[in-house]
């Protein structure tokens, strides 16, 4: 159980990239993502896939981030990144593929985890896999909304 679980917290290994681990831990959710815009149903449909993978994933990473950082004993390791990895489901919920969306959602994802501003810094202070997958959850959210804005003035 060990091995899975540090297994998919560092997401197949993408938490020990040498560099930016967690924005390159960020690129499997928003291919994840991507996939669902691929799929031939309607955007209810989709964003209702979209809900139960965050859902799935953000169980599973609770529970990997969680042995994770017991085993590596440090709290919030960088090298587990499955929170990055469910970070974009939310980031781009409802949203439409294009090079803008992602290019501008990413940035935004990105800028959001790690400047963590109030509250979301304070969510980091959550116990075990709560602090490590909360943050970045609020961080999604954060994301999403200006995204959206952004998307509707501008699109």
């Amino acid at each position: 159980m060990r091995k899975i679980a540090l297994l998919i917290a560092t997401v197949g290994g993408i938490g020990k990239f040498p560099f930016c681990p967690g924005t390159v831990g960020t690129i499997p959710g928003v291919v994840l993502w991507w996939f669902t815009t691929l799929l031939p149903f309607s955007l209810f449909v989709i964003v209702l896939v979209q809900i139960c993978l965050f859902v799935l994933l953000f169980i599973i990473g609770l529970w990997s981030s969680t042995k994770a950082e017991r085993i590596i004993g440090k709290k919030d390791p960088s090298e587990v990144v499955i929170d990055e990895a469910v970070s974009p489901l939310i980031t781009f919920i409802a949203m439409p593929f294009s090079w803008p969306v992602l290019l501008i959602g990413f940035i935004l994802n990105r800028f959001f985890d790690i400047l963590k501003p109030f509250p979301i810094n304070r969510l980091q202070k959550l116990k075990s896999g709560w602090g490590i997958m909360a943050d970045d959850v609020a961080s999604g959210i954060v994301s999403a909304a200006v995204l959206h804005i952004i998307y509707y003035f501008f699109f």
